[in-house]
């Protein structure tokens, strides 16, 4: 097995998987941020707010009211993806032998490549979540100074990383999935037509991407329940016993409300899902095709 290539390669690679993951990112949010100010605004109303109510209500007030909110995550979403992306293909990199990665080897490439973005996302998520649950009942500016809060009232700058566990046992399975369903769905699609890989056009790689999509959430979303209840305890709770981690969170959210509770939000966040991972990933094999040509 060969742990390693050229370093000028490696360098040109990576920067190709950096400005591809940028590319993935930006085009996930602006698929997908229209879903998600609908899944916010039944997460924040009444009880009984269905999507198709919530969404009306939005566009009462102009399709470019679905992308309110829309500056804050797209730095943040675009980083995100770039990380995810470049640390797989690092990944890959490592564990490519002289001929084609395995499934399993790109599986494996990408649950690895979750360990760093966990890093990130954890604090960030963090932020979002406490302001997104405040719902009025803590005055909040905006980021800084929930993050200012938190961690003069909270233990420090380690409070920021509440919900770390969580958060690695949503990306590192969830990315092994996402990343091996891909490579597994393009193969059969390519058998399928009677193509190579590369051959497969922009319809089968958007199918792949958002199957895969649907993949990462189907498989973590409990996890993400318990991370979210979690890091929004100080807010939502700060009076209950702290959670012990995310079995007890999810085992006290199991038992007290019954496994609907680990599920609550799954439909819109399907529903984002899918055609926001099928433009990232065709935005990322496009890019990624391009750059490679011109290098």
């Amino acid at each position: 097995m060969k742990l390693g290539v050229d370093p000028p390669t490696a360098t040109m690679k990576l920067g190709v998987d950096l400005a591809s993951g940028t590319a993935a990112g930006v085009s996930q949010l602006l698929v997908g941020h229209p879903f998600d100010t609908v899944k916010v605004r039944m997460q924040v109303g009444r009880a009984d707010v269905t999507a198709l109510a919530a969404a009306r209500s939005i566009a009462s007030n102009g399709v470019t009211a679905f992308y309110r909110g829309l500056a804050a995550p797209l730095t943040t979403v675009a980083a995100f993806n770039a990380i995810l992306f470049s640390s797989r293909g690092a990944a890959e990199r490592m564990l490519v032998s002289d001929g084609a990665l395995s499934i399993w080897q790109t599986t494996l490439a990408g649950g690895l490549a979750g360990f760093p973005v966990a890093l990130l996302a954890t604090p960030t998520e963090l932020l979002k979540c406490r302001l997104q649950a405040a719902d009025g009942k803590v005055a909040f500016s905006g980021p800084l100074e929930v993050s200012r809060r938190v961690v003069l009232e909270e233990g420090g700058l380690l409070a920021l990383y509440r919900g770390l566990g969580a958060t690695l046992l949503r990306e590192v399975p969830g990315n092994a999935a996402y990343f091996g369903c891909y490579e597994v769905l393009k193969s059969w699609l390519a058998r399928w037509q009677g193509v190579s890989v590369p051959q497969l056009g922009a319809a089968s790689l958007m199918l792949a991407g958002g199957m895969s999509g649907a993949a990462f959430w189907s498989l973590t979303f409990p996890v993400d329940v318990a991370k979210s209840r979690i890091q929004c305890q100080h807010v939502l709770d700060p009076h209950s016993l702290p959670y012990l981690g995310t079995w007890d969170c999810a085992s006290r959210l199991y038992h007290s409300q019954g496994w609907r509770a680990l599920w609550r939000g799954f439909l819109p966040c399907i529903i984002r899902s899918v055609p926001a991972n099928a433009a990232a990933f065709l935005a990322y094999e496009n890019v990624s095709a391009a750059l490679s040509m011109q290098s």
